[in-house]
This record gives C-alpha cells, sequence and structure tokens, in this order.
C-alpha cells in the first residue's frame, strides 16, 4: 500500500496500525493509517488513481 501511495507523494509514513484496546480482531486489524505530504501532482491529476485506495 505505501509503495503505491509513494507514486503520488513524495513522503509516505505509518501514522498509526489499527488495534483494537479490547483485544477484538476485525477486519481493519493491523491495517495502516499513512501521513502522506508532498503530492507529486495536483490533486485533480491523482485524484482517479487514489478515489478507490483502500
Amino acid at each position: 500500500m505505501a509503495g503505491h501511495l509513494r507514486r503520488y507523494f513524495r513522503h509516505v509514513s505509518v501514522a498509526i496500525t489499527l488495534s483494537s484496546p479490547e483485544g477484538v480482531h476485525t477486519i481493519e486489524w493491523g491495517g495502516h493509517v499513512y501521513a502522506c505530504t508532498g503530492p507529486r501532482r495536483r490533486w485533480g491529476a491523482m485524484w482517479p488513481g487514489l478515489r478507490t485506495y483502500g
């Protein structure tokens, strides 16, 4: 996933790893939320490739 985002942003880092305080494993468990800065193109040009990201 981070590799895909690096096509659109210069800096990509994991902000958090998803878990549950109760320890309940869900489909999101272990997933990441990324912080992305330094867009490589204008949003209008990037949006088609990002709108189905996930």
